[in-house]
């Protein structure tokens, strides 16, 4: 007689013979276990990867920006804003996100959170010339112009020769012109 699925079999420790379950049946027990280890190892991982260890919060970060980038390219303000203010939880004193995020609150118009930015940008990193060209263009459309000058002139020093720096002077020029106080 053959011994196949469903016949019966002797125990090997001598009890009287059994039905055999199909070998999914007997491994049905396990899917409990299983599914406890999984959740726990996920736990684990999940728990290193987005704020466990230092490794895992690095590469978070990482992420973040890359995020924030892609969407700052795509012109998708709100998304840049959101990714950059998750990676600066992580991070608060990177410059440049701080400019990014402070740039793309000034393109949905909120200029004074704009400005919050660029000078808390310029305070973590006071050669950061970007920051300071930025805060300028940002007081100029908040027509605090007085600043404005301040900023420009400021990023002329640190960056006297970059490619904004003929804008920025001109810049200047008008604001010292036109907004002089006499």
């Amino acid at each position: 007689m053959s011994k196949g699925r469903g016949e019966a079999r002797p125990e090997s420790y001598g009890g009287a013979p059994q039905r055999s379950e199909p070998s999914l049946s007997i491994r049905i027990e396990y899917v409990g276990v299983i599914a406890m280890a999984c959740l726990a190892l996920g736990l684990i991982i999940g728990s290193t990867y987005f704020g466990g260890g230092r490794a895992g919060s690095r590469a978070t970060v990482e992420e973040l920006i890359a995020e924030g980038n892609a969407a700052f390219d795509a012109h998708n303000r709100q998304a840049a804003i959101e990714a950059y203010e998750k990676a600066l939880e992580m991070d608060p004193h990177n410059p440049d996100v701080l400019t990014d995020t402070g740039t793309m609150y000034l393109e949905l118009g909120n200029t004074q959170k704009a400005i919050e930015y660029f000078q808390r940008a310029a305070n973590e990193s006071p050669e950061h010339a970007n920051s300071r060209y930025n805060l300028a263009i940002a007081f100029m459309s908040a027509k605090r112009y007085g600043e404005a000058a301040m900023a420009f002139r400021e990023y002329l020093r640190i960056s006297p020769n970059d490619d904004r720096a003929k804008v920025a002077k001109a810049h200047l020029d008008i604001i010292e012109k036109k907004h002089r106080k006499p």
